[in-house]
């Protein structure tokens, strides 16, 4: 079982995202692999499903040519309690 804390979010996605190559942003021929995923990950933290899957789309669309696997991601967001969001 996987336990969202308020403001979690929770990102899935298949391996087409990791597999994909870096040269259109790089330079290199390397794979963007699940490090880089994780880093970019805690790099939008603090965000929601929406902005977290508009940041991978963006992300993808930097990779260009670089794609060459079926991509699909998915993200839930556990939302604060509206007491909590205010401060």
């Amino acid at each position: 079982a996987i336990h969202l804390a308020p403001g979690d979010t929770l990102l899935l996605h298949t391996d087409g995202l990791t597999e994909a190559h870096t040269h259109a942003v790089t330079g290199g021929e390397e794979r963007y692999g699940d490090d880089a995923l994780l880093d970019f990950g805690r790099e939008l933290a603090p965000t929601t499903a929406s902005d977290a899957v508009g940041a991978v789309r963006d992300l993808l669309d930097a990779f260009g040519a670089g794609v060459d696997d079926d991509t699909a991601v998915l993200a839930v967001h556990a939302p604060r309690p509206p007491s909590e969001e205010l401060q």
